[in-house]
């Protein structure tokens, strides 16, 4: 498969708190939204297939199948929940993944900092937001 020229980022356009899977993607910071009902490989997964981005399978915590956390171009660093707020550009994330065992990578944040400066991003909080 090949990758199209989806953005890395689709910022919501509403107020939502959702879950999030922080990558790089050829070396640039990407980050993975979805429902907070779904689970972090489901969110993880379409991200990768919107984008044609080829993944093999590992078995995560929850003895599931779920996409690799490195993969062919992208690497996992983190995950969670994401609070956002786009009307004031802000976000706030917290949180883990527990069927992929990872927490929200402070270090992807400050990425995300530099990538996208008119955005405000809160601390980053190792309980749920």
């Amino acid at each position: 498969m090949t990758e199209t020229s989806l953005p890395l980022i689709e910022w919501p356009t509403s107020t939502l708190k959702c879950k999030v899977v922080q990558l790089f993607v050829q070396g640039q910071a990407g980050l993975a939204t979805g429902r907070v009902d779904l689970k972090h490989r489901t969110v993880l997964a379409a991200y990768l297939i919107e984008r044609g981005i080829g993944y093999d399978y590992m078995r995560d915590y929850d003895d599931q199948n779920a996409p690799e956390l490195n993969g062919r171009g992208y690497r996992v660093v983190g995950a969670g929940l994401g609070h956002f707020d786009p009307r004031r550009r802000f976000v706030k994330f917290g949180g883990d993944s527990s069927g992929y065992g990872i927490p929200i990578s402070p270090e992807h944040v400050e990425e995300l900092k530099r990538a996208y400066p008119g955005w405000t991003f809160g601390s980053v909080t190792p309980q749920s937001i």
